[in-house]
């Protein structure tokens, strides 16, 4: 994943029938675990989403007389990541085998190398390493997770010091 771009998509799927809701969500979530460069989390319980109807059988003179029926809405949320290619077959294949009574909604988180926009000039020990907590906002600047912003001069600066080693900043090859 060195080059290319990397992709967190969250799939929240809705049913109201919860034999063919848990068969589908099992079947995908199987099916994700198949695909080779995919990371798939657990399969998350949501709440349930109920909504309860209250008809009057007589509108004249029973009105103790009412129907009360509910629906109910499963949900279910499952995370999967991955290179961006790898991601996208994975959601068109999934809109191609699930059933028409089940919704999911995608919603995709994109990350990129920080070296891709930055030129950054690490110590020579570190020179072709990279530090995976960095991400870059739309100002074009550096930041870390914990949402500290750094332009590039202060990012410099910031190595030099140990910042990043001080905040357990992780490196990867």
């Amino acid at each position: 994943m060195s080059g290319a771009s990397f992709k967190r998509v969250y799939l929240s799927f809705q049913a109201y029938d919860i034999k063919t809701f848990l068969r589908s969500i099992h079947r995908v979530y199987n099916c994700a675990l198949q695909v080779k460069d995919l990371k798939v989390g657990k399969v998350i319980s949501m709440p349930k989403k109920v909504k309860k109807f209250t008809v009057l059988r007589s509108p004249f003179v029973h009105k103790n007389a009412r129907d009360q029926s509910q629906l109910v809405k499963h949900r279910r949320l499952l995370l999967i990541e991955g290179e961006t290619k790898t991601v996208n077959k994975f959601v068109k294949f999934l809109n191609e085998i699930l059933p028409h009574d089940l919704a999911c909604k995608v919603t995709e988180r994109q990350y990129f190398n920080a070296s891709k926009f930055y030129n950054f000039t690490l110590p020579s020990n570190l020179d072709e390493r990279r530090y995976s907590t960095l991400g870059i906002n739309n100002n074009n600047e550096v930041y870390l997770k914990s949402k500290k912003v750094f332009t590039k001069d202060e990012f410099e600066s910031a190595e030099k010091s140990g910042f990043f080693e001080k905040n357990n900043a992780k490196i990867i090859n």
